[in-house]
């Protein structure tokens, strides 16, 4: 069955049936909504009266925002569902890079022969972090990943040459629904590393760059230079 307690092994198992459910259920919203959506696109092609445009165009927004956090909750509930392994960090970070469009970057990476025991989901984590510097971090043109040891294990750090983060919104870049995007981005990546233990921070300067700071526990890290 397992190594691990038998209590551990049916909440896994309870969580699996769930969250198969939830996919189901999830499918069928999303069919459902795409006719409402279709539905509200024809309206808008009929209707002429000004006021009930109007209304037509607020229905469609609100269905596109429900059908935007349908997918979010899609991707949420992978998060520890995924099998745990020892996995090379600088392979993890250039997976990751590899699914987001910085080709005018600079990059350096400096993490040795480190390893992290994580699943999958760490680098989906880190494609959220990667994603947002394009977008976010005007004027910027290097980015420098790099491992620093710490007393309670490692700290992984993402810099970049931007503009920075205000001072005001260094925590707030975490909340759900924060920013010009979607609003998910980091707040998801900072929920999945929250399952592994790491603590993330920005700790960056306004004006000079973000610096993303990934708290990892010594029960996962191995640091080999």
């Amino acid at each position: 069955m397992s190594s691990l307690p038998i209590e551990w092994f049916f909440l896994y198992k309870g969580s699996e049936i769930w969250n198969e459910l939830n996919s189901k259920i999830r499918h069928d919203i999303f069919n459902q909504l795409t006719a409402i959506l279709g539905y509200l696109e024809l309206s808008s092609d009929i209707i002429t009266e000004p006021m009930l445009i109007d209304f037509t165009q607020k229905e469609q927004k609100a269905a596109e925002k429900i059908r935007d956090r349908l997918i979010f909750t899609r991707e949420y509930q992978k998060i520890g569902m995924l099998e745990f392994s020892w996995f090379p960090l600088s392979e993890i970070i250039r997976e990751a890079l590899d699914e987001t469009v910085m080709k005018s970057f600079k990059i350096e990476i400096y993490t040795d022969k480190t390893v992290i025991f994580v699943d999958k989901n760490f680098k989906h984590a880190l494609e959220k972090i990667f994603e947002n510097i394009p977008v976010h971090a005007t004027g910027a043109t290097n980015l420098i990943i790099k491992m620093e040891p710490i007393t309670s294990g490692g700290k992984l750090i993402i810099e970049d040459n931007g503009c920075g983060i205000n001072q005001e919104n260094k925590t707030r870049v975490f909340d759900l629904g924060f920013g010009k995007g979607s609003g998910y981005g980091l707040f998801l990546t900072e929920k999945i590393l929250s399952v592994f233990g790491i603590e993330i921070k920005e700790n960056g300067v306004p004006g000079k760059g973000a610096r993303f700071e990934l708290f990892i526990p010594s029960h996962i890290l191995k640091i080999h230079s």
